[in-house]
């Protein structure tokens, strides 16, 4: 963004805004080295194509979370040689978990361990399946065992009494906001301006604190 003389915030705001016109487009393109077309699918604000694990990979990755932290990091940045130097791995370790990853078809390996992904790179959990459990236990246990009170952390908590109409638009408002967060966390991996792991917790049930439920 600052060699195209705008800012980053601009950038964003021409994609969020969806008025890129060709000219400018191309050039954001051949700038950061970008495909047309991942650069389209950013402009226009399209998911690409989410791939629900099978039961075998979830059932694999549920007791192998060091193949899952390497797959997670492939999927982020593409290249299995910024994998290897992110975990310290060396090229056999690299290659082990490749190979294991392409047994499992979550990727293709090429000649010369090139990577393709085959069904996206966007990824979910089985609903009901094992590695969301194990996920889910473990996160809910360290992401939450914070003061949330340093400048880069934020916690808010609400109890609000709504209809269930407002209840359903409170719904769509919160996917709506996380849609708009990974788009951002998209734009600045592709913009190779991404420097910080960041977990966002976005959560809503019908609820009440127990000690309430006592007068009920």
């Amino acid at each position: 963004a600052r060699e195209l003389a705008v800012s980053e915030v601009t950038v964003k705001r021409w994609f969020s805004a969806k008025n890129l016109t060709l000219e400018r487009f191309i050039e954001i393109a051949d700038h950061f080295d970008i495909g047309i077309g991942e650069l389209d699918r950013l402009s226009e604000n399209k998911s690409s194509a989410v791939h629900e694990y099978s039961q075998a990979q979830d059932e694999y990755l549920s007791t192998n979370l060091d193949c899952l932290v390497f797959f997670d990091l492939l999927i982020r940045s593409g290249s299995p040689s910024k994998v290897a130097r992110q975990l310290n791995l060396s090229q056999v370790e690299t290659q082990k978990f490749l190979r294991k990853l392409d047994k499992l078809d979550l990727i293709q390996l090429g000649p010369n361990y090139r990577v393709k992904f085959h069904r996206g790179r966007e990824v979910q959990w089985r609903k009901n399946g094992p590695l969301r459990e194990t996920l889910l236990s473990k996160a809910k246990e360290e992401f939450l065992n914070s003061d949330f009170d340093a400048t880069n952390q934020l916690f808010e908590f609400v109890l609000l009494d709504v209809s269930s109409e407002t209840g359903k638009k409170i719904d769509l408002q919160l996917k709506d906001c996380l849609k708009q967060i990974k788009t951002e966390a998209e734009l600045d991996n592709v913009l190779k301006n991404a420097n910080e792991s960041t977990g966002i917790l976005i959560a809503k049930r019908p609820w009440n604190f127990s000690a309430l439920t006592r007068f009920g």
